[in-house]
């Protein structure tokens, strides 16, 4: 999955939880006390594990499937970067909630969804054509040109940059994220001229450098991602 606007994606709630290395050394969530269904006046729900489930590709173990017998739905428990049908993280941090640090990597955003915007604007655009062969044992997607456009494109919506977008959207955005509102505004026009690939690149690189924290990186994309319909309503724990 890319940052697209689908109406399934855009339906079905979830939480985003920390996974903790049990005695085994396998990631497992602690029970959360609500599920993403509760009301503010609802008491404490019942929930229980449903499954466990595998994924294809992404997330690299099984992720928990819960029921809440209060309000008889289901949901899943992703771990903090992520988001439901995604094949890379959302923002650099592991499955416990902290930062990625990777030793000879100048940035921290090149296993992530941005990794498109972030190879533009080092001049690097990917193949026009790609020979699908066996699944890559990293679980990622294959890289072509058609795909750079498409999370580049998701990635300037995302942050408001888009020609679509309005002043109130990138206000938005300055509230979720911290981002200057200059810095979304200069963003914006230039998106408005008709830039390259490149340089549409580059304009999303300039937004993901400047967020301060790992906190936002974390809650504040998930939340514009939700706001823009790419996945659906997050409980945060």
């Amino acid at each position: 999955m890319s940052l697209s606007q689908k109406q399934v994606f855009g339906k079905r709630a979830f939480i985003v939880m920390a996974y903790i290395a049990n005695a085994l050394g396998v990631p497992r969530p602690a029970k959360p006390s609500k599920c993403p269904f509760a009301g503010d006046g609802d008491t404490a729900c019942m929930i229980q594990i449903e499954r466990w489930r595998p994924r294809i590709c992404g997330i690299g173990f099984l992720l928990a499937g819960m029921r809440c017998l209060f309000h008889h739905r289901s949901f899943t428990i992703y771990p903090p970067g992520w988001a439901p049908y995604a094949r890379q993280r959302l923002a650099p941090v592991d499955h416990s909630g902290y930062a990625i640090e990777q030793e000879g990597d100048p940035t921290p955003w090149s296993e992530t969804v941005f990794a498109a915007s972030l190879d533009a604007s080092n001049n690097h655009l990917w193949p026009e054509e790609v020979h699908l062969g066996p699944s890559r044992e990293d679980g990622q997607m294959a890289r072509s040109l058609r795909t750079q456009r498409r999370h580049i494109a998701g990635a300037i919506r995302l942050f408001g940059l888009n020609i679509c977008a309005t002043l109130r959207d990138r206000e938005v955005v300055h509230h979720l994220i911290h981002v200057g509102l200059s810095r979304l505004e200069a963003g914006a026009k230039k998106i408005r001229e008709g830039p390259s690939l490149i340089e549409q690149g580059v304009e999303g690189v300039r937004v993901l450098e400047q967020l301060p924290t790992i906190r936002l990186m974390m809650t504040g994309l998930l939340t514009l991602g939700v706001n823009q319909g790419y996945w659906g309503p997050a409980l945060l724990h």
